[in-house]
């Protein structure tokens, strides 16, 4: 395994590490269940996060298209039909999100839920296809890789598809919830 790789892998675990912790402190938000402290640091860095989620946002996304081209060309792995299409969802995040971060707009989030949300639904199908015998994909044929192909498996859940989900899941619920 490559350093790059190692890297990507456990940057993906630590931020589905992160929404487990948060979906933990939410419910106890709601449920008045922390004290006036921890309320008060959560409301900062949610508050934190809504100034600079169009940053958060770029860097997230920017990763995920490098670590893709990182993979095809130069570990030299071959994308399936159901990984151009995540790619084809991710690449224009980064100009959205680049320009929206350097002009400061608002309206950022309006062009790129839409690629947001296919992107989710599209990897979220691509990693079942890998790690479900139920599943199979129509979309791929005999001449090209087939995308039930598992390149990687990390920590023995994170594949290529299952990287581009938590990207795609996690920008989406930035700029949906936590947008300035």
């Amino acid at each position: 395994m490559s350093l790059i790789q190692t890297i990507l892998s456990h940057g993906i675990l630590a931020l589905n590490t992160l929404w487990i912790v948060v979906g933990l402190l939410y419910a106890l938000y709601r449920f008045d269940l922390v004290n006036q402290t921890i309320r008060e640091r959560l409301v900062d860095s949610k508050n934190l996060v809504s100034a600079y989620y169009r940053e958060i946002s770029f860097v997230l996304v920017g990763t995920a298209t490098a670590g893709s081209l990182y993979f095809s060309q130069f570990l030299g792995w071959e994308p399936c039909l159901l990984c151009w299409y995540q790619r084809i969802l991710m690449y224009p995040l980064v100009v959205i999100f680049g320009v929206g971060a350097f002009l400061k707009k608002d309206d950022v989030a309006d062009y790129a839920l839409p690629l947001l949300i296919m992107g989710i639904g599209t990897s979220m199908y691509h990693y079942l296809v890998q790690v479900l015998d139920s599943f199979e994909s129509a979309g791929c044929s005999a001449a090209q890789v087939s995308c039930d192909v598992k390149y990687m498996m990390d920590f023995d859940y994170i594949t290529v598809p299952l990287m581009a989900f938590t990207v795609f899941t996690t920008v989406a619920v930035i700029n949906w919830k936590l947008k300035g």
